[in-house]
């Protein structure tokens, strides 16, 4: 009996002797394992909309009324904030103070007047302008939107949002995916509240931007600060977390979580 459990124990241990070295031999074939130099995410969409709703034309209206339409449609594809913005005799109460610094780096890529209203898909990736028809505008941005929906992300953004005495905390875990350096990256994250569900329906409270990112090697992870938000009143509010490059003011990838 004694030599029986013996020889039981040997080859346990050399069962699981053999199994430790299986599992380390497995290769990376996971997707999104951020250590597979084959893996990636679903890209997620992000659309930038700088208004004025304060203009007595119903331009804006127009195209915040596709931008929802877009949002129903692809509900986890796409994340939309509305930034608004003063123009010419319309000065516009829901602008935050980081609105006309974002719109002029987006500006910086394109030859075009200012004006409202402003799409931006991916940053600066693609433009979309003035909106006669919520139709019109609709079409147009699916013009844009179509070959990016089955387009892949080699990022990912994992939030880590904490709650204290009235105060959110903000934070997120990024990882660079795929087998190729990324060079000088920023991450952003704005604060969205639904005042209604029109006009006013993604509107821009908050938006910070974090230190520069010079490189992130294949399979890095890092941790980003990005502050606190102080958010008042009952509406529902979304924290939008977006990965850019410095350079090209593209957005790579993009999340949007409750607050």
């Amino acid at each position: 009996m004694q030599r029986f459990s013996f020889g039981f124990k040997y080859l346990a241990m050399i069962f699981i002797g053999l199994s430790i070295t299986a599992c380390n031999d497995i290769p990376r074939d996971n997707l999104l394992d951020p250590k597979n130099p084959g893996s990636y995410r679903q890209a997620v969409i992000m659309v930038e909309a700088f208004v004025n709703t304060e203009n007595d034309q119903r331009y804006n209206e127009n195209m915040i009324s596709a931008l929802n339409t877009l949002k129903r449609r692809y509900p986890s594809k796409v994340v939309v904030a509305h930034y608004h913005r003063n123009t010419t005799g319309f000065t516009d109460s829901l602008i935050i103070p980081d609105t006309e610094n974002l719109y002029e780096q987006y500006l910086d890529y394109y030859n075009g007047e200012k004006g409202a209203p402003d799409v931006f898909i991916n940053g600066a990736y693609a433009r979309v302008q003035g909106a006669t028809s919520a139709d019109n505008a609709l079409e147009r941005l699916e013009d844009v939107l179509t070959p990016l929906r089955v387009q892949n992300a080699y990022f990912t953004i994992e939030p880590e949002i904490t709650f204290r005495n009235g105060t959110v905390n903000l934070a997120v875990v990024i990882a660079r995916l795929g087998g190729i350096y990324a060079e000088e990256l920023l991450v952003h994250v704005t604060i969205v509240e639904t005042i209604d569900d029109l006009a006013l329906s993604a509107v821009a409270r908050h938006h910070a931007v974090s230190n520069l990112i010079p490189q992130m090697t294949p399979g890095e992870q890092l941790k980003i600060e990005l502050g606190e938000y102080h958010p008042s009143g009952t509406n529902p509010h979304k924290a939008i977390f977006k990965i850019v490059t410095n350079a090209s003011k593209q957005v790579q990838q993009a999340v949007e979580v409750n607050l």
